[in-house]
């Protein structure tokens, strides 16, 4: 399936699940290489299970390795590919969310976000109850008509 975003077509190689193919811009109807026309995330073995839209230009990119960041995404296509951030490894493509501009990510050590280039464990105040952990741990999150990320994790 190709995704439209930043004005250009985008999916993940059914052949390698590990590359993240980008079109060149503004050709929304036929898919058109531009230069390299890849990002690959090949560190591991894992598939990419996810990529979101973050901001005017970066791309989030979801493994069950962890994640990263593609920057600088405009109609040059000169990328850049952030580190990987372990901590926001991700099991499955629905613990995973964007909302205003901050990526949620929910595995077994919690509830992650990214915003502005660093990660926060948002359960970190619970974790020593793992009762309360439970709640968001591990959990699917999904978007309501008001956009608030926590249906599903917990109620407030």
């Amino acid at each position: 399936t190709m995704n439209w975003y930043y004005n250009r077509l985008w999916y993940i190689d059914p052949a390698n699940t590990a590359v993240l193919n980008y079109g060149a811009p503004n050709h929304n109807e036929e898919y058109f290489r531009q230069g390299l026309g890849k990002e690959v995330f090949a560190q591991d073995a894992s598939p990419i299970l996810v990529f979101i839209p973050v901001s005017r230009n970066q791309m989030f990119v979801a493994k069950a390795t962890g994640s990263y960041i593609i920057e600088n995404i405009d109609d040059r296509g000169v990328f850049f590919r952030s580190d990987i951030a372990q901590e926001m490894f991700a099991p499955a493509a629905n613990q995973v969310t964007e909302l205003d501009g901050v990526i949620y990510v929910s595995n077994v050590n919690g509830l992650f976000s990214f915003a502005e280039g660093k990660v926060n464990e948002i359960t970190r105040k619970v974790r020593n109850n793992a009762t309360s952990l439970t709640r968001y741990a591990n959990q699917a999150i999904s978007l309501t008509t008001r956009r608030s990320p926590w249906v599903g994790l917990c109620s407030l």
